[in-house]
């Protein structure tokens, strides 16, 4: 730079070059000993960060309006989630037993005027007080309904494999574990025997009685019967006249927990009439005998095999 200002003021600096000596004086005077002061710069950086800082307080962040109606919908379905499981869940946790042992019978009767007779070697389960929308139970094992009436809320008898809804009727439901089949016999009215695994539903009218096969989960066709015996295991009676004899052998596999095989379905078919009062299953199957001369009866553990024919 000494040199550029020294050739300036030289005689070799001519006319022509009176434009660069014009731009030199506009430009200043150049500064040799210049040092840069790294102290001034830090400081004015410091004031114009504090200067940015400040104009921030008191300015309110704006929400961007999408992030408001996320927020707003998350809640929404919490909300929802929460009434649901407010719904489904039982309010009066736990569930009440009533459990029989061998030989014995219970009768537990609801606020509603509803009675539930608990055959042997049975459990019901059923809530304190009835939810506002339904009436359900749980049962393993044997029961007889009575259920009062009310549209709004169904009575509803659950099984490890079924689900029977009545909204006011007579019924047996008949679900031990072990058995092979579960069974809806109905004394009056009408229920809807539904099955759990396959969703398929029956429509049971009075009188009719339906199984259904636990392995396959299929229902058997329904069978018409003649007398109201679907609680004999709790009247200890059983009245037939004129009854299929499939009819009296499913009474008396409710009423001694046997199952009957027969070597010739046609017998199934024979007809019958007479009283059954509760006592030896031998002392039943001795007075069978004698009306049908053709059939012999034996008692295997819990399993009675039918052999022989009618006459």
């Amino acid at each position: 730079m000494k040199g550029w200002k020294k050739w300036m003021e030289s005689a070799q600096f001519s006319g022509d070059d009176r434009e660069l000596r014009e731009l030199w004086e506009i430009t200043g005077r150049y500064k040799e000993s210049w040092e840069p002061d790294a102290e001034a710069a830090f400081r004015k950086f410091q004031r114009k960060r504090a200067a940015e800082q400040r104009s921030r307080v008191g300015t309110r962040r704006r929400l961007n309006p999408r992030y408001l109606l996320r927020v707003a919908a998350v809640a929404l379905v919490l909300l929802g989630v929460g009434f649901a499981l407010r719904q489904l869940l039982p309010l009066d946790p736990p569930l009440q037993t009533a459990l029989t042992q061998t030989g014995e019978v219970q009768v537990i009767r609801f606020e509603d005027g509803t009675s539930v007779s608990l055959n042997q070697n049975s459990r019901l389960l059923f809530p304190k007080k009835w939810s506002a929308y339904e009436r359900r139970v749980l049962l393993e094992g044997e029961a007889f309904f009575e259920v009062e009436p009310d549209p709004k809320r169904p009575f509803i008898v659950e099984t490890a494999e079924s689900e029977i809804q009545v909204l006011g009727t007579a019924f047996n439901v008949r679900a031990y574990p072990g058995l092979g089949f579960q069974e809806v016999h109905v004394e009056r009215g009408r229920v809807a025997f539904r099955s759990k695994n396959t969703g398929e539903e029956q429509i049971l009218e009075a009188l009719q009685l339906q199984k259904l096969d636990v392995s396959t989960h299929h229902f058997a066709p329904p069978m018409k019967t003649t007398s109201f015996n679907s609680n004999g295991w709790a009247t200890r009676k059983l009245r037939f006249r004129n009854a299929p004899l499939q009819e009296v052998f499913n009474s008396l596999e409710g009423l001694y927990r046997v199952r009957f095989q027969v070597e010739d379905p046609s017998v199934l078919e024979c007809r019958y009439t007479t009283t059954i009062e509760y006592g030896e299953l031998e002392e039943a199957l001795r007075t069978m005998g004698l009306a049908f001369e053709g059939l012999r009866f034996r008692v295997e553990g819990d399993v009675v095999r039918v052999e022989g024919h009618c006459p």
